[in-house]
């Protein structure tokens, strides 16, 4: 027999063993006129699905990465470019030639295969950002991988360090994002790439609900800068224990 216990109180009560008897427990308070409608319910006056009012935090743990731009990624998502230039339109990114907004451009570069990687160019004109989105700009669920502690990593070859304020995010469906200042974490000029990792807690930190994410990665500036990109993944700590993970 299935137990469903609907508790009235007006106060908190100790009601432990009545929890551990039952199969569902629902601390109703003191509900007033509305009790009416949760005895229809219970005894099939009405009959419909009210479900549940408030979705329950996912528990879940992602065990694999997220190949999200490179030679690993299975191309659910897009590279853009925008800025205020352009009424922050998205453009696509081309794979095989040169994509110019305006104040941000790229060209594809070869990393670890052909073309697999980008050329990124801020020319300080006007503000401007490069990001990787759901084709669909919509996003879904990832609180599986801030479950799993992951990073956000990507691979960086920097030309020209930034000359302005240059900030990393994520997205949760504009305006929700979470952002940090990530200029003096660029690594210096140099022939050599660097693969740079940041927790996802440190974006969640700053007001990023994964439960919404639909922007996986950008860079914004409204200065100069120069660099490639590649091999952008978020990655679970089961997968990479990330000693060498940035700082918040």
């Amino acid at each position: 027999m299935t137990v469903v216990t609907v508790f009235f109180s007006g106060r908190p009560l100790y009601v432990n063993e009545e929890i551990n008897n039952s199969d569902t427990f629902v601390a109703a308070w003191l509900p007033g006129t509305e009790a009416g409608g949760i005895v229809d319910v219970l005894h099939g006056v009405d009959d419909r699905d009210f479900g549940c009012g408030v979705d329950a935090p996912s528990t879940e743990l992602a065990t694999a990465p997220l190949e999200m731009y490179g030679r690993n990624a299975g191309g659910e998502f897009l590279l853009r470019l925008s800025g205020s230039g352009n009424g922050c339109a998205g453009i696509p990114v081309s794979g095989q030639q040169d994509t110019d907004q305006g104040d941000v451009s790229t060209s594809p570069v070869d990393y670890q295969g052909q073309h697999d990687a980008v050329h990124v160019q801020f020319d300080g004109g006007n503000p401007a950002q490069v990001y990787l989105q759901y084709e669909d700009e919509q996003g879904g669920d990832s609180t599986s991988y801030l479950n799993a502690d992951s990073t956000l990593q990507f691979d960086l070859r920097v030309q020209q360090s930034p000359t302005q304020v240059f900030n990393l995010s994520q997205h949760c469906v504009h305006p929700c994002l979470g952002e940090i200042t990530f200029q003096a974490l660029m690594p210096a000029p140099s022939e050599e790439w660097s693969t740079l990792k940041v927790p996802l807690c440190c974006l969640a930190d700053e007001s990023m609900k994964y439960a919404l994410m639909n922007t996986l990665f950008l860079f914004f500036t409204d200065g100069e800068a120069e660099f490639d990109l590649g091999n952008v993944r978020i990655v679970p700590r089961s997968v990479d224990p990330t000693d060498d993970a940035l700082s918040c």
